[in-house]
């Protein structure tokens, strides 16, 4: 989930017991494997799953979903939609995807998944498949999303790109010119732009800052660095940059989100 949530309150949000109550019918519904599926989730190590149903209510977040995602529990999440929890741009994006999978019954296999919402600069890929009852109705989606942690993961269409981002994970907080890595790819600079969105579904340069702003964020709860020490570790040469780009991506300020997900 897929970026970090910010959590919208309304007076309509069901209490704690009701989400318990919400999530156990819906996998009744999914039969006996239902339980036994959402206990397999919960214990993989190296998956993060969620479930929806058809409304786009969130029905279920793995534990290493839960932790990449900063909730405390999965019932922070469980009985609200992404709209609730992401801000708007990443939240029409993950429910689309779960709509389009619920509508034609295909489900979206081992596609490069833009990993905004965690603190990870890896690759990851993802799956989105339909949930259905015993008798075939379908009453959800399952996203799955895994790190794609090596060569043999990667989809071959995937190419060239690939080295030129772990070149710029390892090398986000430096001054970073998209020219250099186009020529060392073998792509003039505007063929590299042009294939790097296609891949990646971002540009270099929206990239990078994504990728910063995952640094940063984990910065902001796990050490006591001021903003402006952390925007610049971060590879942002100007605070109030860094600021309104956090602001953007994450739909409030450095500050608010240390607050309220602060770890130590």
């Amino acid at each position: 989930m897929d970026n970090r949530p910010i959590q919208k309150r309304g007076n309509s949000m069901p209490t704690i017991r009701q989400r318990k109550k919400m999530q156990r019918d819906f996998l009744d519904a999914l039969g006996p494997m239902g339980h036994l599926l959402k206990t397999v989730l919960d214990i993989c190590p190296d998956v993060f799953a969620w479930f929806a149903d058809m409304d786009d209510r969130l029905m279920f977040v793995n534990r290493l979903n839960v932790q990449m995602c900063n909730f405390h529990t999965e019932f922070d999440a469980v009985g609200k939609t992404c709209a609730d929890l992401f801000p708007a741009h990443m939240a029409s994006i993950y429910m689309e995807r779960c709509r389009q999978v619920r509508t034609t019954g295909r489900p979206i296999i081992e596609t490069i998944y833009d990993h905004a919402s965690d603190y990870s600069t890896e690759l990851r890929l993802m799956n989105v498949l339909p949930l259905k009852t015993p008798k075939g109705q379908i009453v959800g989606t399952v996203t799955l999303y895994r790190r794609a942690a090596s060569d043999e993961s990667i989809p071959d269409w995937y190419g060239k790109v690939k080295k030129s981002v772990a070149y710029i994970d390892a090398h986000y907080a430096e001054n970073i010119a998209i020219a250099d890595i186009a020529r060392e790819a073998g792509f003039s600079e505007s063929q590299f732009r042009r294939v790097f969105e296609r891949v990646i579904a971002k540009s270099p340069i929206d990239y990078i800052t994504t990728i910063r702003l995952n640094a940063a964020r984990k910065l902001l709860t796990t050490t006591e660095k001021s903003v402006a020490d952390i925007a610049v570790e971060v590879g942002f040469f100007d605070q109030s940059h860094f600021i309104k780009a956090f602001k953007r991506e994450r739909g409030t300020t450095p500050g608010r989100y240390r607050r309220q997900f602060w770890k130590g």
